[in-house]
């Protein structure tokens, strides 16, 4: 058994132009049809569909192995998908697409507060077209930072600001570095399930708040859905 099929359960030849990564219990946003080939692997999942490679990762912390291992498949485009926190004037169920994503990734650079990070960038020709493809979605341009600590990103409240940082996630500016060494296209797009210093990660979300979530949830993956149907149409 090789690598590949031992990580994500199936052989890399199996792998589509389009991947999208997210969680698992994102998944099913992208496909309800149980006749697609479901693949499970020591990390990864796979749902391949007639318009992408579904990925679904157990680990963030190896979403970046996840991405160096589509280096020799058919892969392309990668659109990373899930929930961010919110900073300054976001609110809970906002829509962002991200331009720059601050690398934060380190807890031991974390805690030493320093604010020296490099800024990983998406692919620009597919940031662009996916922001004209949904001009009417009410889908945010931003910055984001990614961090390896809940704990600790609080302390970087001013940090953010100054660099004018509207989400705080977990993955992207790892997405963003390993497509850019293995060639890859990659675009990331978040919604809000929190907002930093106001609403929590672990506080109860209000039944408002819950529904203004699974609509951007829904809406969000419908953009990729179409955008990826009309760019293979």
């Amino acid at each position: 058994m090789d690598l590949f099929f031992k990580l994500f359960g199936t052989p890399k030849e199996e792998i589509k132009l389009h991947c999208i990564i997210c969680p698992s219990n994102d998944q099913s946003l992208f496909s309800s049809n149980k006749s697609c080939k479901q693949s499970r692997g020591l990390f990864f999942s796979v749902l391949n569909t007639s318009f992408a490679s579904i990925i679904s990762t157990r680990n963030n912390f190896l979403i970046g192995d996840c991405v160096l291992a589509l280096k020799d498949t058919a892969c392309k485009n990668i659109y990373l998908f899930g929930s961010c926190a919110g900073t300054g004037n976001m609110n809970i169920g906002d829509k962002v697409i991200v331009e720059n994503s601050y690398s934060l990734d380190s807890f031991t650079q974390m805690t030493k507060n320093s604010n020296n990070f490099e800024v990983c960038s998406a692919n620009k020709e597919l940031l662009d077209k996916l922001i004209s493809f949904g001009a009417n979605e009410n889908l945010m341009s931003v910055n984001c930072a990614t961090v390896s600590s809940l704990l600790l990103e609080e302390k970087y409240l001013g940090y953010f600001a100054e660099q004018k940082i509207s989400c705080i996630d977990m993955e992207t500016s790892i997405v963003f570095s390993a497509a850019a060494l293995t060639k890859k296209n990659a675009v990331s797009l978040l919604y809000v399930t929190d907002i930093l210093s106001k609403k929590k990660f672990h506080e109860a979300l209000s039944q408002k708040e819950k529904s203004s979530i699974l609509n951007s949830r829904k809406s969000l993956s419908n953009l990729i859905i179409n955008f990826i149907k009309n760019d293979i149409r």
